[in-house]
Parts: structure tokens; C-alpha cells; sequence
């Protein structure tokens, strides 16, 4: 990989990553080079490295595996595709990945009742108390990623690769919305409500309740 000759920001590292990726340099389901080489390879810092990763991972590119590494994950056209959803979202997008939100995660969420195991709910609830530990300490960012990871995590529950993929293929504006929606709450309602809202959906999961689910996401979403 070239080096990054100036003083390096994260975005350069993602898109000199990108670049990898969608030459081929980095085939599906290759390694990346270790966080440590990545720094030596591009001449910047763990952090700026670690946020690239990061934001690789969130549009789908690639996936991080906890003590095995990053690997690529997605094609050459779906990378195209992200490309074209990475932009900052308007009025317009608002309302409209509220509506799609509402459509595909309320089906998401029913289906994924039928085949939740225990596992799965202890899952969630772990997701919920870092939730709760963000919110405790203000972290706005923190806070947002773990809700993503909520979302992500129930469909994941339906064991249904063409959902998940789908799922992670506009995971970029997801995240963005998300990060909108907690805004909002700061300003409006406070975190802390938006907190008893995904409380809300586990219980309602948990007891099979697709009414009280859908009112959830309804109030969620701010479709109500």
C-alpha cells in the first residue's frame, strides 16, 4: 500500500482502504493487515486506523471479528452502492428511512420472535446496559452504535442471510438515521425515553407481542 505522505485523518486511511478493496487488491473474505502493520503500512496513527476500521464495518466492506481480526466482506458492486448512500441526510431522507425502518424492522422483529432463543435475549439485554451506560455517561456516538448494533442484532435473530444482508447493505444511512433520531432525543425528550423505548420492544419480543412492538417503533421512529 502507498503511504499517506501528509499529516493523515481517518477518512484518507478509509478511502486508501477502500481503494484496496475495490481493485481487488482485497478479495472477499481476505485479512486485512493487523492494526499495527495498517500504522506502519500507512504511516498514521491506532486511532485514525481504528476509526477507518470502523467506519469499513458500518458500510458493510468489512467485518471485524474480536481476536481474529477485520475481513472483507463485500463486493466491488455493493461498495459502489454504499458510495452513492454515503451523504448526510436531508428532510426528505429523514421521513423516508423512517418509513422503510418501519416496513422492514417491524416484519424483521415478528419474524425474529419465532426463532429467538435465550441466547439471543441475553444478548439484547447486554446491548441495552451499555446502552444504559452511554446514556449515563452523555456519550451521544457511543450510544448510537450500540442502538445500531440493537437493530442489527435482532436481525440477525432470524437466521435469514438475504434480511441481514440486506439489512447491512444501507447500513450506512441506518446509522445516520439513528444518530438523528438520539439527537432529538437530547433536545426534545432526553435520551432516557428513547432508552425505554428499545426496553419496550425486548419485553414485547420476549412476549410475543406484535402489537405493543409496532407501537414501539411507531413512537421510535417518530412516525406517531
Amino acid at each position: 500500500m502507498k503511504k499517506i505522505e501528509k499529516k493523515s485523518l481517518s477518512a484518507q486511511v478509509f478511502e486508501t482502504l477502500k481503494a484496496e478493496i475495490v481493485s481487488g487488491n482485497l478479495k472477499v473474505g481476505d485479512k486485512l493487515p493487523s492494526e499495527s502493520s495498517l500504522v506502519e503500512q500507512l504511516g498514521v496513527g491506532k486511532y485514525s486506523i481504528r476509526t477507518a476500521l470502523q467506519k469499513l464495518e458500518n458500510v458493510g466492506l468489512i467485518e471485524i471479528r474480536v481476536g481474529k481480526g477485520s475481513f472483507v466482506r463485500a463486493t466491488q458492486t455493493q461498495e459502489a452502492f454504499q458510495v452513492r448512500l454515503e451523504t448526510r441526510l436531508s428532510e426528505n431522507d429523514v421521513r423516508e428511512i423512517s418509513e422503510y425502518r418501519l416496513t422492514n424492522e417491524v416484519a424483521i422483529v415478528n419474524l425474529a420472535m419465532t426463532k429467538a432463543t435465550a441466547a439471543d435475549y441475553k444478548k439484547l439485554r447486554k446491548i441495552l446496559r451499555n446502552m444504559d451506560q452511554a446514556m449515563a455517561e452523555n456519550d451521544l456516538k457511543r450510544h448510537s452504535e450500540l442502538d445500531y448494533q440493537f437493530h442489527l442484532a435482532i436481525c440477525k435473530m432470524t437466521r435469514n442471510e438475504i434480511l441481514i444482508s440486506t439489512y447491512e447493505f444501507v447500513a450506512q444511512k441506518i446509522w445516520a438515521h439513528t444518530l438523528y433520531l438520539n439527537e432529538i432525543y437530547i433536545q426534545q425528550y432526553t435520551l432516557h425515553e428513547g432508552e425505554d423505548l428499545h426496553w419496550c420492544i425486548l419485553k414485547a419480543m420476549q412476549a410475543k407481542d406484535k402489537d405493543t412492538c409496532y407501537q414501539c417503533y411507531l413512537e421510535m421512529l417518530g412516525l406517531c
